[in-house]
């Protein structure tokens, strides 16, 4: 077995404390700060843009609605309903035409909807990784495992979590498996998600077909 892996972690007082483990399944996100330092890949980011408002609307809550209308956003827009707010969203690549797609949208909505605002009560903004054509998976380096967006696993629409649950889910059984051979724990982590790194490509292939924004994922 090789040396463990050291990692340094900045306190919120400023100071630095570092912790040792045999492995490391790296599940932080969007923001893949340690997968960049050991990869030195710079993934290119879509910026989310989204709302929640009391209101009401002609549309069925139970159901999370996207569009792909190039004149409404740079990536995709979408609806849904949580907590009883209404949540609209955009995303853009150029951060300056966020307010410009967002006030487009909400025409859109309105004119087509019937979507009334009576009163915004937050918004908040994210990241999404942009997905690659061919939809490239990074599952790690040495014995530092990534899962979900660190890995590169989002589906359409920016659904991620359960992907992120089931490849982290299979990093974990590698590890129980193979624990003194890290090749190993590796090459059983890739093939243990080829299911859903094909059923990533699909998603990815069916939106291609249905939008000109996505016609570089066919």
């Amino acid at each position: 077995m090789t040396a463990p892996v050291i990692m340094l972690f900045q306190k919120n007082d400023g100071s630095h404390t570092e912790e040792m483990a045999d492995y490391v399944i790296d599940c932080e996100g969007v923001t893949g700060t340690i997968m960049r330092q050991l990869t030195g890949r710079k993934p290119d980011y879509i910026i989310t843009y989204q709302t929640f408002n009391h209101g009401s609307i002609r549309l069925d809550p139970h159901y999370f609605y996207a569009y792909l209308q190039p004149e409404l956003s740079e990536y995709d827009a979408w609806f849904n309903v949580k907590d009883d707010l209404l949540v609209l969203g955009i995303s853009v690549k150029n951060k300056n035409r966020e307010g410009d797609y967002y006030a487009q949208f909400l025409r859109y909505m309105k004119e087509q909807h019937g979507l009334m605002i009576d009163r915004e009560e937050k918004a908040d903004r994210w990241l999404l990784p942009r997905v690659e054509p061919g939809c490239p998976i990074h599952y790690g380096v040495g014995r530092v495992l990534f899962a979900g967006e660190t890995a590169g696993f989002l589906n359409p629409m920016g659904e991620g979590i359960s992907a992120a649950m089931e490849s982290a889910s299979c990093a974990a059984t590698a590890l129980l498996q193979h624990f003194s051979d890290p090749q190993e724990v590796l090459s059983s982590y890739q093939k243990s998600t080829e299911a859903l790194s094909c059923y990533m490509k699909r998603q990815w292939s069916l939106v291609g077909g249905m939008a000109k924004t996505f016609s570089y994922m066919r």
